[in-house]
């Protein structure tokens, strides 16, 4: 194992973010619960920083991005999205937790894998 120089934040659906998932859900049976949203949670890879406020503040620079790809694995069409893509809103809808130490389990470039050419655009 060895450390890898970036930052990770895990990304952790709340229940205003529930609820506003199955307002939009027009069969009452496609409703989804908290423990539904948080069951597989996404993590980013971010610059690594030494401190804290310093995640924070990249955070509040790179949250509209952070929200968009959170509301289109639930909805592809924009359309569906609230409308207020605030950064006051994207902390009402989800919790970040922040992980400073990352190690890679795998001895190899994780570039160099497989899944190395899939992106998330």
């Amino acid at each position: 194992m060895f450390e890898i120089n970036r930052t990770a934040i895990r990304i952790k659906p709340t229940q205003a973010f529930v609820n506003w998932i199955n307002k939009q859900c027009m069969d009452p049976e496609d409703e989804i619960t908290l423990e539904d949203a948080q069951e597989d949670c996404t993590i980013f890879l971010l610059p690594a920083f030494e401190d804290p406020e310093e995640v924070k503040n990249h955070i509040e620079t790179i949250y509209r991005e952070l929200f968009e790809n959170e509301l289109s694995t639930w909805f592809d069409d924009p359309s569906f999205w609230p409308t207020d893509l605030s950064y006051q809103m994207f902390c009402e809808f989800f919790t970040i937790k922040i992980h400073s130490l990352v190690l890679d389990t795998i001895d190899y470039d994780f570039l160099e894998s497989e899944h190395a050419s899939t992106t998330i655009q």
